[in-house]
C-alpha cells in the first residue's frame, strides 16, 4: 500500500478512536461521577465519611514526606558573626 494513503488510514482511525473515546468520556463516565457518587453517598454516609478522612490522612502523610525528603541536608545558613554586622549608628 502507498505511505500517504497508509498515514491518511492511521490518521482516519485515530480521529475515529478519538471521537468514540471523548463521547464516552463525556457521556458515561461522567454520570459515573455525578449520579453514581451522589447515590453512595446517600446510602452509606458513614463509610463515605471514614473513607474520605482515611484518604485525606493518606494524602497529607504523602505530602509531609514529599516535602521532607526534598529538603537538601548538605545546606548551612550563612553564619551572622559579630564582625560581619555594621554597627548601629543612632542619630
Amino acid at each position: 500500500m502507498d505511505p500517504t494513503l497508509k498515514v491518511l488510514l492511521y490518521c482516519v482511525l485515530a480521529l475515529d478512536v478519538g471521537k468514540m473515546l471523548w463521547n464516552w468520556l463525556t457521556h458515561n463516565v461522567s454520570r459515573w461521577i455525578t449520579v453514581g457518587l451522589r447515590d453512595v453517598i446517600n446510602d452509606h454516609p458513614w463509610w463515605t465519611g471514614v473513607t474520605t478522612a482515611g484518604g485525606l490522612t493518606v494524602l497529607v502523610a504523602v505530602l509531609a514526606s514529599v516535602r521532607g525528603t526534598s529538603v537538601d541536608e548538605s545546606y548551612t545558613a550563612p553564619s551572622t558573626s559579630r564582625h560581619m554586622r555594621r554597627p548601629i549608628r543612632m542619630y
